[in-house]
């Protein structure tokens, strides 16, 4: 084995390690986002119940807000709150996004609901990632606070509001087909993977399937770091959960409880 050989083999070890590490570290951050969005969460709610007993709330808590006016693809005009500070007074993406399904009496899309994040407190964070929208569009549906119907996101009330219109003729129920939900080609094979093995499937596994397969072979010979990058976007958007290290296809007939499976396991 000639030196430049043996250096090559160290790099190779090296960049090895170094894939590895970054992996551990993404799926750390996804976690302490989680953890994050909770503690707001619950902040938020100590700051309404002290506001509604009349105590008084700390004022490093309470943003300075205005009011800022947007359009969305069908000509539509949204009104946002901009906070000053993104971090303060309990701004999540739940809070965030149940505010402005609450001002949608005909549901959001996606698109709509990142034309109206993009006007609020969480435009620099979703410019950052957009597993934060998904992240809590999955709790809130958990929790019963959200209700999809036929691709739009809609408040519980404002949803049954509209079924009702519905049924007499006064709107349409159109279903919405978004091209950004369009999943990648190695988001599909995952998906039909675990499909076919419906007691789950390892990450170790699911990577070296990926490894072994022809489309994917050299994207994920040199960092198969790739592949959890889709299976964390996978489970933001509902398309798969996790138990520990193991995978499982999220279908339509899956019970409610697995459908919600994903947005309480992102470690």
């Amino acid at each position: 084995m000639t030196e430049t050989d043996s250096k090559i083999l160290l790099t190779t070890d090296d960049l090895k390690v170094m894939d590895d590490e970054l992996a551990r570290v993404e799926e750390g951050i996804v976690s302490l986002e989680d953890r994050r969005e909770k503690i707001l969460s619950q902040r938020s709610k100590v700051y309404e119940l002290l506001a509604a007993l009349g105590k008084a709330v700390p004022n490093a808590g309470v943003p300075q807000t205005r009011i800022v006016q947007g359009k969305l693809k069908d000509g539509r005009t949204i009104r946002v709150s901009r906070a000053g500070n993104m971090n303060v007074g309990g701004v999540t993406w739940m809070s965030e996004i149940s505010r402005l399904l609450s001002d949608e009496r005909d549901g959001m899309t996606y698109e709509d609901l990142r034309a109206g994040i993009n006007l609020g407190p969480l435009a620099e964070r979703l410019k950052q990632s957009d597993k934060g929208l998904y992240g809590g569009v999955a709790k809130l549906e958990a929790r019963g606070e959200l209700t999809k119907h036929n691709g739009r996101l809609f408040d519980p009330d404002h949803h049954a509001d509209f079924l009702r219109r519905v049924a007499v003729g006064l709107v349409e129920d159109t279903p919405h087909i978004s091209q950004q939900t369009r999943p990648s080609p190695m988001a599909e094979a995952i998906f039909s993977l675990l499909v076919v093995h419906p007691s789950g499937v390892d990450a170790s596994e699911i990577v070296k399937n990926m490894k072994d397969h022809p489309q994917f072979s050299e994207v994920v010979s040199k960092n198969k770091t790739s592949v959890y990058n889709v299976l964390k976007r996978m489970i933001d958007r509902d398309q798969i959960r996790k138990e520990g290290k193991t995978y499982f296809a999220i279908r339509s007939d899956d019970p409610p409880e697995n459908k919600s499976g994903a947005a309480h396991d992102r470690s």
